[in-house]
């Protein structure tokens, strides 16, 4: 597992603000997890943050051969962390998957 960065999204684009670009080789199998921050930033009953460590923890633990058991792995795990606590964020989630 590699994590690529993270950063701005266009919708809060700004003038005179530099941009990175990022070329990645991706090989037949390869699955790239696109997640805006609405993942790690999911609270508990006790205001604790989920965070970067639980979501790579969760993202490595997920069936990296099915995309879309990867995503309901990702998202049970994030509902069993907050339990009954009201989801406080909007969640964006794409995974993409190389077939060949």
């Amino acid at each position: 597992m590699q994590e690529i960065g993270y950063g701005s999204l266009p919708l809060g684009a700004r003038l005179n603000r530099e941009y990175c670009e990022t070329t990645l080789q991706l090989q037949t199998g390869d699955q790239l997890f696109l997640l805006t921050d609405g993942f790690f930033e999911v609270r508990n009953a006790q205001r604790e943050l989920f965070g970067f460590e639980r979501l790579m923890m969760a993202i490595d633990q997920s069936d990296l051969t099915d995309p879309q058991r990867a995503l309901d792995h990702l998202l049970s795990a994030l509902s069993q962390f907050r339990g009954n606590t009201e989801q406080s964020d909007d969640m964006t989630g794409i995974i993409l998957q190389v077939l060949a």
